[in-house]
């Protein structure tokens, strides 16, 4: 696993209607020692191996989620969600 991982977010709901809200909440994610390819390779008992993985890269994610919530009202009830994130 990778370590020095964290993850931050923070939102906030707005009411637009009545039983109509907005949420929008706001994510980060940034991770050390990820394993990551490389093109290495080791002497191991007098033998060339490749090292396929080394525990030195790193992760960034970070973006914002919408939900639109519409609680029971002329019959009707939903949600519509839309996650935009880069990684």
């Amino acid at each position: 696993a990778a370590r020095g991982a964290g993850l931050r977010a923070g939102g906030v709901e707005l009411g637009l209607l009545d039983r109509l809200s907005l949420d929008l909440t706001g994510f980060y994610r940034f991770a050390e020692n990820v394993p990551r390819t490389t093109g290495d390779v080791e002497v191991v008992d007098g033998k060339i191996r490749p090292v396929a993985f080394r525990p030195n890269g790193q992760q960034r994610s970070y973006g914002l989620e919408l939900l639109l919530k519409l609680e029971k009202r002329w019959g009707l009830y939903g949600w519509v969600a839309y996650t935009l994130s880069r990684s």
